[in-house]
């Protein structure tokens, strides 16, 4: 079958396991309405000659997803859709200044590390004019008891002196945002697609080289120095990137 070499070539490029990778074909056709509640899966030597794997990969996609409450199993009878996966993609990047300054409803802020250094490593004279001294916060964001944000930021040592406790529990652009007398010049963000390396990967309970979404933020003051720097990574599987083109404009929050 035509399916079937396509999808060994597919699964070949990957370095996930091949039960892995096929459960999370089965569940994409799940979502996607392919096999609707109540309906009745292909029968397992049908599933494993239409992908071109074994008959021990498919029980093992399986049974992955019977683990998640979107199957059920009966001898005798077959297999059978229970449900459609969940979309936990509820994290929106923002991209105005508005949604940043917003945190997510429930979201619990973790402090990992906190101390002054002189400069942030990942700073670049194209960034700004660099200040006298940094003070590093590293924390990850928690919803639900999932992290999903590892966030390395890097604040101006004289602004975090305005409100040092503040900026350690508190959401730091909200925080910025409120200071008496601070002008802000510029603030720009890239947003680049990655893949978790083993302290990402545990920081945010995921699999190393999973799917993340890259964030290196960069705000200014009038003066052009540079009082904000931040390395921001959020889980693949929970972001979505909304812009809106025309019409009414939404509010988006962010982690």
């Amino acid at each position: 079958m035509t399916m079937s070499r396509n999808a060994r070539s597919a699964f070949a490029r990957s370095r996930l396991p091949l039960y892995d990778q096929l459960a999370t074909e089965l569940r994409r056709r799940i979502r996607d309405g392919q096999w609707a509640e109540g309906e009745r899966l292909p029968i397992l030597d049908a599933l494993a000659s239409h992908f071109g794997v074994g008959r021990v990969t498919v029980r093992q996609a399986l049974a992955l997803l019977e683990q998640e409450g979107l199957i059920w199993r009966r001898q005798g009878k077959g297999t059978f859709v229970a449900r459609q996966p969940r979309d936990e993609r509820w994290l929106r990047v923002g991209t105005e200044w508005s949604s940043l300054l917003q945190i997510i409803e429930g979201t619990q802020l973790k402090l990992l590390e906190s101390g002054p250094v002189d400069r942030p490593p990942m700073y670049t004279p194209e960034d700004g004019e660099v200040a006298q001294g940094y003070q590093h916060i590293r924390r990850v964001h928690v919803r639900d008891d999932r992290a999903y944000c590892d966030i390395d930021l890097y604040l101006a040592q004289d602004v975090y002196q305005q409100a040092p406790e503040t900026f350690r529990t508190r959401l730091v652009l909200e925080t910025l945002s409120q200071l008496e007398n601070m002008e802000l010049g510029s603030a720009h963000q890239t947003l680049t697609i990655g893949r978790a390396n083993m302290e990402t990967a545990n920081l945010l309970d995921m699999d190393v080289g999973g799917p993340v979404a890259q964030v290196r933020r960069v705000i200014t003051d009038r003066t052009d120095r540079v009082i904000y720097l931040a390395q921001i990574v959020y889980r693949g599987d929970f972001v979505r990137l909304d812009i809106q083109l025309l019409g009414n404009k939404k509010t988006q929050s962010e982690g």
